[in-house]
């Protein structure tokens, strides 16, 4: 490497004119200047005497501190040692930024003149968030996750589930939910059931007076299944009612023709035209 003793011998002016002295002189300034350039840019420990090298090592295994401010008032401060990094951006109205960094993690810090604070904590466990809101930016809008709240568009997820005993809530105007051969759409207080292709089924609805109600289409049925015994337990305050008020012609069947029906109870009580295979019953 060219050390400071390369540099070219001062030029020999005795019996030149002034004009060329001159002339040697300012070439002579000009090499100088770019050797000076080369060395101090490629300095090595030949051109650094020992004790300067000294002073450098000493700096190099001691904590280094810097602080640089402006006439506005920002402050930028920064602290390394051998555990860890910490560096803090300030300015007058009292906004900061720190970042600490260490073997353990790394923290991000912001803090506005009001003294909201948000953080970022990352470690080998866990990433954690501290009142921060994310905005997530698309062709189709943005997406806001804010504390306990997302706001967005279409959630696609396998299972959504409460962490409670009471379970999860979900608000909303409309929900679909389609399964292999079938739909079902919870809106304005009916759950109603529709075939892929948009069949209406039936529905289990609520009233405003507090009437619930299971029907089907017309072109459906309803079935009450149960592999073992299945119990049905109606009970009212006034009168359980089985039956219809629609029309003389509409009936009611129990049971089919391989089948036996069997009533029981302190007091069976029929009321109107009683027949059994086609025989009036007397009163």
């Amino acid at each position: 490497m060219t050390a400071f003793n390369e540099f070219g011998a001062i030029p020999d002016l005795s019996g030149s004119t002034t004009e060329a002295s001159l002339k040697k002189i300012q070439n002579y300034l000009y090499v100088l200047r770019e050797q000076m350039n080369y060395v101090l840019s490629n300095l090595g420990v030949e051109n650094i005497n020992e004790s300067a090298l000294g002073e450098m090592s000493t700096l190099l295994t001691e904590k280094v501190t810097a602080k640089i401010t402006d006439a506005e008032e920002h402050v930028a401060s920064l602290q390394l040692t051998a555990e860890g990094l910490k560096l803090s951006l300030a300015d007058a109205a009292g906004n900061i930024s720190a970042l600490v960094q260490s073997v353990e993690g790394l923290s991000l810090t912001v803090k506005d003149k009001d003294g909201n604070t948000s953080s970022v904590n990352l470690n080998s466990g866990a990433l954690d968030l501290e009142n921060l809101i994310f905005n997530v930016l698309s062709t189709e809008g943005a997406t806001v996750i804010d504390g306990s709240n997302i706001k967005t568009g279409t959630i696609d997820a396998v299972d959504i589930s409460g962490v409670n005993i009471s379970g999860c809530t979900i608000t909303g105007s409309t929900f679909l939910t389609t399964g292999e051969n079938s739909q079902i759409k919870l809106n304005g207080g009916k759950i109603s059931i529709y075939s892929i292709g948009g069949i209406f089924f039936g529905s289990l609805s609520f009233s405003e007076m507090g009437y619930v109600s299971l029907s089907s289409a017309a072109r459906s049925g309803m079935m009450i299944y149960a592999d073992n015994d299945l119990l049905i337990d109606a009970r009212s305050g006034n009168t359980v009612a089985i039956g219809t008020a629609a029309t003389a012609a509409e009936k009611i069947e129990i049971g089919n023709s391989s089948s036996y029906l069997q009533i029981k109870g302190d007091q069976i009580l029929f009321t109107g035209t009683v027949k059994i295979n086609g025989t009036t019953l007397p009163y």
